[in-house]
């Protein structure tokens, strides 16, 4: 708009003030002396006081309204953006205060300062424009406590984690075992691969959530991708994500677990151009380039287990050397329970405790005949096998007693139907005479074992490989479905 249009609206000076006085939003005009030489009817509403009360040369607005900034601190003196621009420092300002109202209380509001000059340029007043913000500060507030609320509750849900997947948690005496905690401990202070060899049960996955969360990337996601768990077609979309950008493509795993931790099981199932792409992300990554590389590795830390030796994936072919070498970095190896017979005990206790806590009944005693089954069993499923074992035992026993009777019947014996032994099967050749007396002897063993392999190795004098390689070639199997 012109001034020729404004001087045409003929406003008067008094007629600006008569519009000043009826504004919705608080006009107060200030001296150098800090005297309220106006003050219109918003004002009286916002702050309490008439335009009587504040009006006059005795009278200082620092003293009536007791102005302070956000931090709580007074603006008073030089701090009074008043004072600023009388004083030349500051042309005008904005600023939110905390304004005293006269029957005590505090009322917020965001003030406009503009400096008002004479005809001839020089500075005689200051205008504070003040607009009541107590509903705004007060969702600020309520959304400052939320946030605070969901800050606490994330810290309270990470360190319930970091105690979950805590070291003490993993139950150890062995040295090859506490070697691997060695190990998983040094990794949770770096960004470095760690490769994770293991059989089913044996707490890989345990330890890779013991090293993300006890790592700088504690706070960002953990995602977890099993690449025998898809289909090959499907895996290079599933671990990469897809180009489309339609509704529903995948993301991926690489893009999910973006600032935080990928965990891959089951490498050695990775078909091999998807192994050679992996490898070669990583290797960019590493060196800060994404030349020669077909999919991007966005900033995570890659954390992958194999269910076999890595070397000996690595000789069947299964896994590329390329792959293990670029990911084989920090290497934990995390041996069966057959070969950690002295931390059974232990890894029963702490089951067993851990059900004393969270259930009704309280167990204090194993019967003798309970650990003898639990120390002779060879645990194929090892920890994670252990472990169900117990809580099952837990849940349909009765009484402080853990029983024998109670125990799952793999455990007991009952895997194995044993067929009787036939003595009427031909022979008709010297081979199938020995291989019919061989397989006679295991049965019996087995029978006489009640099933326990380990304990029918012992009975025939052979070691526990050389049992299950006999038993496989003789077609001694259990029986599917049990």
């Amino acid at each position: 708009m012109g001034t020729g249009v404004l001087t045409n609206l003929q406003l008067t000076p008094d007629a600006l003030m008569d519009t000043l006085a009826e504004s919705l939003d608080g006009v107060m005009i200030l001296n150098k002396n800090r005297n309220v030489v106006f003050y219109n009817k918003a004002c009286e509403r916002m702050l309490g006081y008439t335009r009587e009360e504040v009006s006059g040369e005795s009278t200082y607005c620092y003293q009536l309204f007791e102005c302070q900034d956000e931090q709580g601190r007074p603006l008073t003196g030089k701090s009074c953006i008043s004072s600023q621009i009388f004083d030349g420092q500051v042309g005008g300002a904005r600023q939110r205060v905390l304004l005293r109202h006269k029957d005590g209380r505090r009322t917020w509001a965001e003030v406009v300062f503009s400096p008002l000059k004479d005809a001839a340029g020089k500075l005689e007043l200051v205008m504070a424009v003040m607009r009541d913000i107590n509903q705004v500060k007060q969702r600020e507030n309520e959304t400052r406590e939320s946030a605070e609320a969901i800050r606490k509750q994330l810290q309270r849900y990470q360190a319930e984690l970091a105690q979950k997947y805590g070291f003490d948690q993993i139950v150890a005496s062995m040295e090859s075992m506490r070697n691997s905690l060695d190990k998983a401990r040094a990794a949770c202070q770096s960004d470095l691969p760690v490769l994770i060899a293991g059989e089913a049960g044996t707490g890989k996955t345990t330890f890779a959530k013991m090293i993300h969360y006890h790592s700088a990337r504690q706070n960002q996601p953990f995602v977890t991708g099993s690449c025998s768990a898809v289909e090959p077609g499907a895996l290079e979309a599933t671990l990469f994500g897809s180009p489309s950008h339609a509704r529903g493509a995948p993301v991926g795993w690489v893009n999910e677990a973006a600032g935080g931790t990928l965990y891959l099981q089951d490498l050695e199932s990775l078909p091999a151009r998807l192994q050679l792409m992996l490898a070669q992300a990583i290797q960019n990554r590493a060196a800060g380039t994404s030349q020669n590389c077909e999919k991007a590795l966005p900033d995570l830390r890659l954390i992958a287990s194999t269910r076999h030796s890595a070397d000996m994936a690595m000789y069947n072919g299964a896994l590329r050397p390329e792959l293990l070498y670029a990911i084989n970095v920090i290497h934990i190896s995390l041996p069966p329970l057959r070969e950690r017979t002295e931390d059974i005990p232990l890894l029963v206790q702490h089951f067993l405790d851990r059900c004393n806590r969270m259930g009704a009944r309280q167990v204090k005693h194993i019967a003798p005949r309970a650990w003898s089954l639990l120390l002779a069993y060879d645990w194929p499923g090892n920890v994670r096998e252990l472990q169900h074992a117990v809580e099952s035992t837990y849940a349909i026993g009765k009484g402080d007693t853990l029983r024998a009777e109670d125990l799952p019947g793999t455990i007991r014996g009952e895997e194995l139907a044993l067929p009787g032994i036939d003595e009427t099967i031909p022979a008709t050749s010297l081979d199938e005479i020995l291989e019919h007396a061989e397989r006679r002897a295991i049965l019996a063993a087995l029978r006489r074992a009640r099933g326990r392999r380990n304990l029918a190795a012992k009975l025939m004098n052979i070691s526990r490989s050389r049992l299950y390689r006999r038993m496989e070639a003789l077609t001694i199997v259990p029986p599917k479905g049990k």
